[in-house]
């Protein structure tokens, strides 16, 4: 079984879930998907675990996890000032502080065992040190080759894991500046560096066409896929479903995909009629993935480890093969394709009166782009006008639907931040050309509507029911953290009504009230950070940000695992395929904990392809930056902080300009998101236009350093951007469905 470690890690915190009951071998190999060639692996490692300590069995053979109140299982973090915390499994227990004289061995990204320790402070800080290290052995570090006080070190890309000393019999063979793979022998302790050996040079010193290779390193993504996982990919039978499953046929409707023009794995397509009574008949046609990834087999597998399809700028590291992704399950045009049907009624005020879900088959007529009906809605190309006459019609009736369903949206208090997103343009040669704004233009946000209607449909549909299904859900923020942005807002002429309640629509009020003023981009950019994240749960705790009761993932199966998973779950509920019918008592309890599994590790996913892709976009960005060191530029700040200032400029590269390049001594206030000059008129927040000179980038970290170019060293106080010039979502051009 690939991946042990990993495995044992998954296997240790699904049993410290919180949702996790005492299960058999047999329960726990259906629930983690364990393919019947690794069950005898799988047993092995249960085994291993028990003997060192991690799991127990009870005297009738379920497994819990070993744990007491005095002994914590979780994850050591690091911090880049050398000391530690212990992240425990599971919600409401406090971190514990671990002193590097008590890691014990233990670096960032551990997992461990931790008792408490009683502490010696005044500050009741709960303390504690590890006491047993539960990774089978320790994944590869990556970072820069760098010669120290005569000596070959690696340093590390995560800041969290300090200088790593390099123990080689040629050490002349490395270059420094070069990107190295590190195996850690021994970790640092008291004042000596952490000691490895060079295992790989992943990248040559600052080449951007070596970035993709270590951004995957990084994150440890497989570009390819395991060959058995392959071949039982291209071996799916692309035959019609069995003569005893019935679908419905929609090959007659005029169906369209309308995506990015680089898009390859379409999983969405629109049909869209008008009844005799004037309400809309809404079809949203999504990939059936289910029916050709089947549970527990070695494609579904890998499938869900992967969680998501990842997006690096110019290449997809897909969830499931580009056979499967761009090819059978791609609603491509002029071919017959297997779909999972949501079709909607749509009175003229934009409520559903009924709907019905099923399993379908269409014929997609065109595959469009948001470019191309952006320029057809909008009468600017007589070339394609001609060409799409045909859908013209229906591309109308989209924009009227979408019209209303967004007004109708607006109207219950869902938020809508308008913020830039990067676009990288690579050349030939694989070095950024150009950075630039990624254009949302009406198209896209038709598309987003008719998702957003269909996710919430389908989730309310299955709310009320005590059958486990994986919800889209953004919790409602923290009361201090209203407080304390209402507090801000005060300052700055603007107030809500009631913090300690906060209804979406207050903040949509708020929102709406600063568009165009001064104080519009530092508004935006305070409130997105008071929220919280949204994630997946099997618990319907609502979507604030979209002021929706009900919302889920079903519409992205080719590269999202969840809504694949929902669409098992609709069908096991429904009967639909051949699933069964009836799930109750035990198996109902084992089905729940898988489902629970499922959501926690794909928010876990989510999360971590945002941040490759974020990390690979900052990397090309100082690429770029590199070509135009020295030149000026004007810009917004971004964020204010300790150590000094982010400046954004227009085509969204993000800089910072350190405090001690500052002309004066500044003073953060963090209340109110600002610098400002003890005893002197200068004062930054976020919002404020400046004019910044490039002095120096470094491409392995992404970093782009600035300082402020002469004559606007003292501005004024709120003094605020043009609309244009507003904060980013790094996703290039992908954006993430809400």
């Amino acid at each position: 079984m690939k991946h042990r470690e990993e495995r044992k890690n998954k296997i240790a915190a699904f049993l410290a879930s919180d949702k996790y009951i005492p299960m058999s071998l047999d329960e726990l190999c259906i629930v983690l998907d364990v393919p019947d060639g690794d069950r005898p692996e799988f047993e092995t490692m249960l085994g291993e675990m028990k003997k060192s300590g991690i799991l127990k069995v009870s005297k009738n053979g379920r497994y819990t996890i070993t744990e007491n109140k005095a002994v914590y299982k979780g994850t050591i973090q690091g911090t880049a000032r050398r000391f530690s915390f212990f992240i425990p499994d599971g919600k409401n227990r406090e971190d514990i502080f671990i002193a590097p004289d008590k890691l014990n061995g233990a670096m960032h990204g551990d997992n461990v065992l931790v008792r408490t320790v009683p502490s010696k402070a005044d500050d009741n800080r709960l303390r504690g040190e590890v006491v047993q290290i539960l990774n089978e052995r320790r994944s590869e570090v990556l970072g820069a080759i760098e010669i120290y006080r005569a000596t070959l070190t690696v340093v590390p890309f995560d800041k969290r894991i300090g200088r790593i000393r390099i123990e080689s019999d040629e050490p002349q063979q490395f270059r420094e500046g070069d990107i190295a793979a590190v195996e850690v022998s021994m970790p640092s302790a008291e004042r000596n560096l952490a000691t490895g050996r060079i295992t790989e040079v992943v990248a040559k010193r600052s080449d951007p066409r070596s970035l993709f290779k270590y951004i995957t390193r990084m994150y440890g993504y497989e570009t390819d896929y395991p060959l058995d996982v392959v071949k039982e990919a291209e071996n799916i039978s692309i035959s019609r479903a069995p003569a005893d499953r019935k679908r419905s046929d929609y090959r007659e409707l005029t169906t369209i995909t309308i995506d990015g023009a680089d898009a390859k794995d379409l999983d969405d397509a629109i049909s869209i009629t008008r009844n005799t009574n004037g309400n809309y008949v809404l079809g949203v046609h999504i990939a059936d993935v289910s029916h050709y990834v089947r549970e527990n087999s070695l494609l579904d597998k890998e499938a869900a480890d992967r969680g998501t399809s990842v997006y690096l700028v110019d290449r997809v590291i897909p969830m499931l093969p580009e056979v499967l992704s761009n090819g059978l399950c791609s609603l491509n045009p002029n071919e017959d394709k297997f779909t999972f049907s949501v079709m909607m009624e749509v009175d003229q005020n934009g409520g559903v009166i009924e709907f019905d879900i099923n399993e379908s088959i269409i014929r997609s007529n065109e595959r469009m782009t948001y470019k191309n009906v952006f320029k057809l809605l909008n009468g600017e190309d007589d070339s394609l006008a001609v060409r799409y006459s045909h859908i013209m019609p229906e591309l109308k009736m989209m924009r009227k639907l979408a019209a209303i369903l967004r007004k109708k949206r607006r109207s219950r208090g869902s938020i809508d931040f308008d913020f830039k997103e990067s676009k990288v343009i690579l050349g030939p040669d694989g070095i950024p050309s150009e950075i630039t704004k990624y254009d949302i233009t009406e198209a896209n946000r038709i598309i987003e509507e008719f998702m957003l209607l269909c996710n919430e449909t389908v989730a309310e549909n299955f709310t009320w029911d005590e059958f486990p299904f994986i919800f889209r859900v953004h919790d409602k923020p923290d009361q201090e953290k209203m407080f304390g942005l209402n507090t801000f807002l005060k300052g700055i002429g603007h107030s809500l009504k009631s913090p300690g309640n906060v209804h979406p629509a207050e903040l949509q009020r708020l929102v709406e009230s600063v568009k165009g003023s001064p104080v519009e981009h530092l508004v935006n950019t305070v409130v997105l950070r008071s929220l919280k994240k949204a994630e997946y749960s099997t618990v319907n705790s609502g979507h604030f940000g979209l002021a929706s009761e009900h919302y889920c993932h079903f519409t992205s199966p080719i590269r999202r695992y969840p809504d694949l998973m929902i669409h098992r779950l609709i069908k096991k509920k429904l009967g639909i395929g051949g699933e069964m019918t009836s799930v109750t008592g035990r198996e109902q309890d084992v089905l729940a904990a898988h489902v629970f599994s499922i959501a926690k590790s794909s928010s876990e996913m989510e999360r971590k392809a945002e941040k490759a892709e974020r990390d690979l976009v900052d990397r090309y960005k100082a690429a770029y930056m590199e070509q135009h060191i020295g030149e000026i530029f004007t810009g917004v700040v971004s964020g204010v902080t300790g150590f000094g200032m982010f400046v954004e400029l227009e085509n969204t590269v993000e800089g910072l300009i350190k405090l001690g390049d500052l002309d004066g001594y500044y003073i953060f206030d963090r209340d109110n998101h600002e610098l400002y000059m003890k005893n002197g008129p200068g004062r930054y927040t976020i919002g404020t236009v400046v004019k910044v000179q490039v002095v120096s980038v470094n491409i392995n970290a992404g970093e782009v350093d600035m300082i402020i170019h002469g004559g606007q060293r003292y501005p004024k106080k709120n003094h605020g951007p043009r609309r244009s010039d507003r904060s980013k979502d790094k996703n290039n051009g992908r954006r993430r469905k809400r």
